[in-house]
């Protein structure tokens, strides 16, 4: 409760009740103690920003990044189970879809074979769809509908409203990718190096571009995604190579070598922030390309990186330890230099005035790896600063990327439990 807030009712009632007075600032005072924040919290009307999470790392160019205004601190919101309760198994399958969060409410698949649409206003799943193989692609939202891939080959496109399936696409092989709309096209890619391009009302092919496939031949199961800008699809694909394709015919535009390394435990997908395209390569240093032509700009050489996030001048880089540098992008000088409260990053992303980071934590009792567990964790750092605000345990690994929308952050565990937190109003 703000403290303009309790004055406005001390004015009210001051002449009638000095005692009641006393016990009301008593009270105000305790609580703006509680819940005071950092200067810019408590925003005029006019600078809140409700926006939307459309599509995974936010839009089309895979920025990370949203202007949603997110308050502090945050407070349990709520929980809903994406996978059964009870597991059989002696471990719990990794969560990879991230949700799309459209009008309040939330999109999000899970390895249980279902795809779910949560209220997240009334707190309530408004509809489930069943699908024939696991989701692991996080969805994209456009136009009144929900696009994603499952396990089994199959792409899918929903009534975003009430879930009935409008068309399907077999491609026979799987889809972990996480899907993009553009030029009223859908573009997502396979596990055997394919990228396609579909009709988005139609589902009906309209291109598909192919590395070098070998039958038999061993490929890495990436989870990488494509990128858009400016006309051009921007995809890493497992063989190393980087390629950008003309978006409207498929063609070929340029192709470089980024990961021959095969780094499995670094972001595989390509951020474009203006005229500067950003990716990981396989000695996990990120690189800077011209989008144009893939002519290397310069490289952020003095740290590793696992993730990253970009707002304004200032590129946040995940350290595989822990540690996190806020870089200036133009003159590469330090800004600051935090660490995550436990384990290693997994993810990252920018709301607001904040920055977000999801991680992990094993623990190994006894050195025996059979009773290794691990605890995931997602912390909030003010973006100028650096100061840890705010952090929450997960109770289990995350492997999705923490999603800001509507002053709400969500993320999935792997024991299939979707939290949301709900900032400061």
């Amino acid at each position: 409760m703000p403290m303009i807030f309790c004055k406005g009712y001390l004015r009210l009632i001051v002449s009638n009740c000095l005692i009641l007075s006393v016990i009301l600032l008593a009270g105000c005072g305790s609580l703006t103690a509680l819940t005071s924040g950092k200067k810019g919290d408590n925003l005029p009307a006019k600078e809140v920003k409700s926006l939307p999470w459309e599509v995974y790392l936010k839009n089309k160019e895979r920025s990370g990044a949203t202007d949603d205004t997110i308050g502090h601190p945050l407070r349990s919101y709520w929980s809903y189970d994406i996978t059964s309760i009870f597991n059989i198994l002696p471990f719990y399958p990794m969560q990879n879809s991230s949700p799309a969060v459209v009008d309040d409410t939330a999109y999000i698949g899970s390895t249980d074979r279902i795809f779910y649409a949560l209220d997240l206003q009334n707190r309530k799943a408004l509809w489930k769809f069943n699908t024939t193989g696991a989701v692991e692609s996080s969805p994209a939202v456009f136009s009144g509908r929900v696009y994603f891939g499952t396990n089994d080959g199959i792409f899918y496109c929903l009534d975003a409203r009430n879930g009935k399936e409008i068309w399907r696409f077999n491609i026979r092989t799987e889809i972990i990718s996480a899907p993009l709309i553009a030029d009223g096209r859908v573009y997502f890619t396979s596990v055997d190096d394919r990228l396609y391009a579909l009709d988005a009302a139609t589902g009906e092919k309209v291109w598909h571009y192919s590395r070098t496939y070998v039958k038999g031949k061993m490929i890495k199961r990436q989870y990488a995604s494509p990128a858009y800008f400016n006309s051009r699809i921007y995809m890493l694909f497992s063989d190393g190579y980087l390629v950008s394709l003309n978006a409207l015919s498929g063609k070929e535009m340029w192709k470089k070598i980024i990961d021959e390394k095969s780094s499995v435990y670094s972001r595989s997908t390509p951020t474009i922030d203006g005229s500067m395209l950003y990716i990981i390569n396989g000695e996990r240093m990120l690189v800077v390309l011209d989008p144009e032509n893939g002519n290397e700009k310069w490289r952020f050489d003095t740290t590793q990186t696992v993730d990253f996030a970009i707002k304004k001048n200032m590129v946040l880089l995940m350290h595989p330890e822990g540690q996190i540098f806020a870089v200036n992008k133009v003159t590469g000088e330090t800004i600051w230099r935090r660490k995550v409260s436990n384990g290693k990053p997994v993810s990252a992303i920018v709301a607001g005035s904040y920055l977000i980071v999801a991680s992990n934590h094993t623990s190994v009792p006894f050195d025996i790896e059979l009773l290794a567990t691990t605890s995931g964790y997602v912390d909030m750092f003010e973006l100028n600063t650096g100061e840890l605000v705010w952090t929450t345990d997960t109770y289990s690994a995350v492997a999705t990327t923490p999603v800001a929308a509507y002053n709400k952050l969500l993320f999935a565990n792997n024991k299939g439990k979707l939290y949301v937190y709900k900032g400061k109003e």
